[in-house]
């Protein structure tokens, strides 16, 4: 954060979400695996791991609702 708002001279962000390993069907979801889902691809649903269209908004109150300590 310091060295971003130090290069552009604006703050990037002002929050930050931290996240822990996210598992899909039972397995880490990783580049190398083959089994990573972008965000825009749950919202245009145009993902082999996840062919069901969700709609942003039901995305973001799903994650907001989800306490890090609980998943």
């Amino acid at each position: 954060m310091a060295q971003s708002q130090t290069c552009s001279g604006v703050t990037p962000v002002n929050y930050w979400m931290h996240t822990n390993m996210l598992l899909l069907n039972r397995q880490r979801m990783s580049k190398s695996t083959g089994n990573l889902i972008r965000l825009n691809e749950i919202s245009a649903g145009d993902n082999n791991n996840s062919p069901n269209l969700h709609d942003a908004l039901v995305v973001r109150y799903s994650n907001m609702q989800a306490h890090e300590r609980r998943i």
